[in-house]
């Protein structure tokens, strides 16, 4: 489906609008009631859902919505097991972004005890959910309905569009959570928004502070050190050759190990970048998590350089299959699907 100008700018002020979220509550809210500004919709939903210990937790766009929902919720936890994009969902490999019709006719989904005892209160025949994210037995989800006239082809093109950028802010922001816990001014997250030239601006001006904590040496000016600034011009060209996901490394910057996450907000012209300080580590800090030798290595090196798996099967003089083999072991020992994710948990350790 071939999107228009139009619906790429609307795309990226959506992106630049949750992207100024400093915690997961705004960025929830965000995504949640931009999205209604975006497509049209009766009301919207988020829901966050840990398929291991059953925890679940949401929420609709507007307090009405929520006492409806808050009355027939036993409703919906008796008969949510016959959601057809639910049953859809759990399959391995799905689609991140589905209509209800694409399941179910409406005259046979009025039928169901699903619309009899809760669509039926949001007068609602229509339905498009975007999958945020999928890590391990963690799900978060959009949700928009309506009734009246289906979402279209273009309306899902655009929620697939949006669906990587919201996953990446939602991982920045589950980082920078992370290590505000912690309680160590030395690994406190701090976001930056620069351009391409590597001219930045702070978000908050908390950051300002962050930042001094962070590094006592040296100081930023308004122009990114060398080695950050050389992480928003990879991504630039990642960017331009398609790419939308962050760009995950770490780099020495200052005389400190720090994780960067870097992620475009409007146009590839402006980037995010999320910075935090790291502890000491090597391959041998990994074999707690169960990695063999050889898993560490490869991820550890994939988390100091980025390297490819051909890079990575040059330097281990092994072959790109054998790459392969290997840090698919690794990502099922972690429980991640992607080398993003894979980062995020090794550096936790």
């Amino acid at each position: 489906m071939q999107l228009s100008r139009s619906d790429f700018e609307r795309i990226h002020h959506y992106i630049s609008v949750v992207n100024r979220s400093r915690t997961m509550a705004e960025f929830l809210a965000a995504a949640m009631c931009e999205a209604m500004a975006l497509l049209p919709a009766t009301n919207s939903t988020w829901t966050y859902v840990n398929m291991k210990t059953g925890f679940s937790t949401g929420q609709f766009n507007n307090p009405a919505w929520q006492a409806i929902a808050t009355t027939h919720l036993e409703s919906w936890n008796r008969y949510s097991v016959e959601h057809p994009i639910i049953q859809y969902f759990l399959q391995p490999d799905h689609a991140p972004v589905s209509r209800m019709s694409d399941f179910i006719s409406v005259k046979d989904f009025k039928k169901t005890n699903l619309y009899l005892h809760w669509f039926a209160h949001f007068n609602a025949t229509r339905q498009v959910v975007c999958e945020v994210l999928r890590d391990g037995p963690r799900q978060l989800v959009i949700t928009l309905q309506k009734s009246g006239r289906d979402y279209s082809d273009r309306e899902v093109e655009i929620l697939i569009k949006l669906q990587p950028h919201l996953a990446n802010t939602f991982r920045a922001l589950e980082r920078i959570s992370e290590l505000e816990a912690q309680n160590n001014p030395r690994s406190i997250g701090v976001m930056l928004t620069a351009d391409k030239t590597g001219r930045f601006e702070m978000t908050e001006e908390v950051d300002s502070q962050r930042l001094a904590e962070l590094f006592t040496t040296g100081n930023f000016d308004s122009i990114l050190p060398t080695e950050l600034k050389e992480c928003v011009v990879e991504q630039n060209l990642r960017s331009q050759q398609g790419e939308i996901d962050w760009l995950t490394k770490v780099v020495k910057c200052l005389g400190r190990e720090c994780q960067v996450l870097v992620s475009p907000v409007d146009s590839a012209e402006r980037y995010q970048i999320v910075l935090s300080a790291l502890p000491q580590r090597n391959a041998s800090n990994l074999q707690q998590l169960g990695l063999s030798d050889r898993e560490a290595e490869l991820l550890m090196a994939v988390a100091l350089s980025g390297s490819t798996n051909r890079q990575l099967s040059e330097q281990f003089s092994i072959g790109i299959e054998t790459v392969k083999t290997h840090l698919s072991r690794a990502y099922s020992k972690l429980g991640v699907n992607s080398r993003a994710s894979a980062i995020a948990k090794i550096l936790s350790v």
